[in-house]
């Protein structure tokens, strides 16, 4: 069972090569699992851009380290900070709007 260190779950320790394997990805969706209800509608949140896929952008909300997506033809780049509204919660990842 991974342990989780700070803002990333240890999915693996190679002790003979020194070696650590952090999840970034893993440790946004335990997170998304447990705070997926406090979202909501009326409030702003603030988000990085952390990459594009299929004219989606997909973001981390600071603060509760879950990440969601956001449909726009506004062209942003990795890093770009983002205040955001939750747009939908009942998808696999909840969607945001700018």
């Amino acid at each position: 069972m991974p342990l989780e260190v700070r803002s990333f779950v240890l999915k693996e320790y190679d002790y003979e090569r020194n070696k650590v394997e952090l999840s970034l990805k893993q440790y946004l969706s335990e997170n998304l699992k447990q705070k997926r209800d406090t979202l909501s509608y009326d409030s702003t949140y603030e988000g990085v851009v952390i990459g594009q896929k299929e004219g989606n952008y997909y973001l981390i909300i600071l603060g509760l380290f879950i990440e969601g997506f956001m449909q726009m033809q506004t062209l942003y780049q990795p890093g770009t900070k983002v205040s955001v509204g939750l747009a939908s919660n009942n998808r696999f990842l909840p969607e945001f709007y700018v």
